[in-house]
């Protein structure tokens, strides 16, 4: 009797299902991303001494793909992730437009090749997905270019967009083993550059240029560290 009931503490004990343990964060990572970007730049050229203003939009729309990593900080019991990451985008954003002056055509274009950010993480945890807000500083790889022919002089000007800021949020799912999938949305907007110079008589011109970017991107990443096996 007594060897029967040992046998059948034992075949009880073996028949316990583990109790999983929080999925823990803490950790570097690498990965990948892409999206599309929705960019908008504008330039505008001043003549002083006519007061001629002239100015046009860019629609620098553009799918990109880049690469991301950073750390994640989790402590122990707590459901709060902190973190910091940097990524880089290329992107392939292009518009020029042609405008019919009097005495000649002018000319603006801008490109939009690749932009990158350095942010801040927090964020909160439920389950295996963590649902977080970013935000920090931007770099753009933009260029706009303007000809004009004013009535007494000609101006070319060519400008970037100055180091901006970016702003977002988003949610990363933990798929299996250290790897992570993300969904996330970015604003990013490029303070305005101001640009001066001569036009072809010696008249004083200046030129400001502006650009702002929403973006959408899926990527995914590798963690270093596994940490604890996700809850079920």
């Amino acid at each position: 009797m007594k060897r029967a009931l040992c046998f059948a503490i034992l075949a009880a004990g073996l028949a316990t299902p583990a109790v999983a343990q929080p999925f823990n964060w803490t950790g570097y990572y690498v990965g990948m991303n892409a999206g599309y970007a929705w960019a908008d730049g504008s330039a505008r050229v001043f003549e002083s001494d006519t007061g001629t203003t002239v100015s046009r939009s860019f629609d620098l729309d553009s799918f990109f793909a880049g690469l991301q990593g950073g750390y994640n900080y989790q402590a122990a019991g707590s459901n709060i992730v902190w973190g910091i990451e940097a990524d880089i985008q290329w992107a392939d954003g292009r518009d020029s437009v042609i405008v019919d002056y009097s005495n000649g055509d002018g000319t603006f274009s801008g490109r939009f090749d690749w932009f990158g950010t350095l942010r801040g993480r927090v964020g909160v945890t439920n389950g295996p997905a963590l649902w977080y807000v970013t935000a920090g500083g931007a770099w753009p790889g933009a260029r706009f270019n303007v000809f004009i022919p004013f009535d007494v002089t000609e101006g070319a000007f060519s400008g970037k967009p100055r180091f901006g800021w970016v702003l977002g949020t988003g949610v990363e799912w933990l798929l299996r083993d250290n790897w992570t999938m993300k969904f996330e949305y970015q604003y990013l907007n490029f303070g305005a550059r101001t640009v001066n110079a001569l036009g072809t008589g010696g008249e004083p011109l200046s030129g400001r240029f502006d650009l702002d970017a929403h973006t959408v991107r899926l990527g995914f990443n590798y963690r270093f560290a596994a940490g604890s096996p996700p809850p079920p």
